[in-house]
């Protein structure tokens, strides 16, 4: 059994899993929170979700509704 080995990505695969201590030392750590900023965290990223979320499903929806109004129109047009 033969293996083979792409060598131009083995140095971001061993960078992504091991970084070196100068990109370590550059990147942002979770720190831990007590539950007063955890609660107020948490309750931040529900609003993010929820503004999101809402405007992801308004679109569709406004999307489904024409089309069927479409095709209503359609089958109108087509009886006369």
């Amino acid at each position: 059994m033969d293996f083979t080995v792409i060598t131009d990505v083995i140095g971001r695969q061993c960078s992504a899993q091991y970084p070196t201590e100068d990109i370590v030392s550059r990147c942002a750590i979770m720190k831990y929170f007590d539950d007063t900023e955890m609660r107020r965290l948490n309750d931040m990223w529900d609003e993010v979700k929820v503004s999101s979320s809402g405007m992801s499903m308004v679109i569709p929806v406004i999307i489904v509704v024409l089309t069927f109004l479409v095709f209503i129109v359609v089958a109108i047009m087509k009886r006369r």
